[in-house]
């Protein structure tokens, strides 16, 4: 569990998972809200088994969770399935942890080195992606101090990354994500801690599929 900092104030902390492989991975179409696969299934089980057994996360905290919310679109309801199963909690669905419809990595500045910053801006699109996340954001803190527990999240890669973006405040990285990874954040103190960037633990190196 999420705990005091020096300071004295509570860390709210929010699991952020993507969800398990879809058939879209295997066959990108124009539906893009297809379910699982069957490694995705299997991803999912291996992540709410992991989760039920609060395994240690590090040498002083273990994984604990109160209100799980999930994105509408079938792979992560269904990623969510295993996970409200093996932890007997409930699920709701929060809209704004959708996935954007198109390519985030398409819409963001590049850089001209490793060093400088982006040159240009970000489309329109994806600053309303972006804002979308922020409501995302803003509604898990609220839920994590309702609840005194932990929150977690079932929804993208897109929103994990702009996520962090956000946090960051800078669009000039990325990151890479398995399916089914977690990654952890804490409000604490007025700012963000980036605890965990996709944790996989749970997955063994033939279930870390991108």
């Amino acid at each position: 569990m999420a705990g005091t900092s020096r300071t004295g104030g509570r860390a709210l902390r929010i699991y952020l998972v993507r969800h398990g492989q879809s058939e879209w991975q295997l066959a990108p179409g124009a539906d893009l809200d297809m379910p699982l696969s069957p490694l995705g299934q299997e991803q999912s089980q291996r992540l709410a088994d992991w989760c039920a057994r609060g395994e240690l996360l590090d040498a002083s905290s273990r994984f604990d969770v109160g209100p799980i919310l999930v994105s509408p679109l079938k792979r992560a309801r269904q990623t969510a399935d295993h996970l409200v199963r093996d932890l007997g909690l409930p699920v709701d669905t929060l809209p704004a942890l959708a996935e954007a419809p198109f390519r985030v990595a398409d819409e963001l500045p590049r850089t001209t080195g490793p060093l400088t910053l982006p040159t240009g801006e970000s489309s329109e699109r994806y600053r309303s992606f972006q804002q979308q996340v922020g409501d995302a954001l803003t509604e898990l803190v609220r839920l994590a101090t309702e609840s005194h527990r932990p929150v977690l999240a079932v929804t993208h890669g897109g929103v994990i990354k702009t996520a962090l973006r956000t946090i960051a405040g800078s669009d000039a990285f990325s990151a890479t994500l398995y399916n089914c990874g977690i990654t952890a954040v804490d409000w604490r103190d007025g700012r963000w801690h980036v605890v965990h960037v996709n944790l996989w633990d749970h997955l063994p190196p033939r279930m870390r599929t991108l």
